[in-house]
């Protein structure tokens, strides 16, 4: 079993902190946030992803998962497949997508299943397409999922 961690609490942190960090404490890997304010964001993953790879590799850490932005859950936005695109650049195979707002005191529910099933089948094309395995997280909070 790997010792990985989810890099959201080290926002601060650019690429070459974090390697330097898995390092010292001895992290295996990382769940990274692909996210504005981050090392890595939408905009930048292309050449900045297999980058951390390969500084990440040479301490003996891999990036195993990676996270975006709570607010993507649309397959069609243009920074789904830069993402995913360049996770398979880097050998990365599993992505957690963003969630599916819902408030039981406003919305509708069999509309926002609706809607969260077409996402769902759009992230399995692009999922197929780039060989990622795309993942949909039960979030606390008025989010889809986490009212069952």
């Amino acid at each position: 079993m790997k010792l990985v961690l989810f890099a959201k609490h080290l926002k601060s942190l650019d690429a070459d902190a974090l390697t330097r960090e898995a390092e010292a404490a001895g992290i295996e890997g990382y769940d990274l946030p692909l996210r504005k304010g981050f090392a890595i964001t939408p905009d930048n993953v292309d050449k900045a992803l297999p980058k951390l790879v390969t500084a990440l590799a040479g301490v003996g850490c891999s990036i195993p998962m990676c996270t975006g932005e709570t607010s993507l859950a649309d397959p069609a936005d243009p920074a789904a497949e830069r993402i995913l695109a360049a996770m398979t650049q880097s050998g990365i195979r599993c992505f957690k997508m963003g969630y599916f707002p819902f408030d039981p005191y406003k919305d509708d529910y069999g509309a926002a299943m609706s809607r969260a099933r077409k996402s769902l089948a759009g992230w399995e094309k692009l999922a197929a397409r780039h060989g990622v395995t795309v993942c949909c997280h039960t979030h606390s909070g008025y989010n889809l999922g986490s009212n069952g």
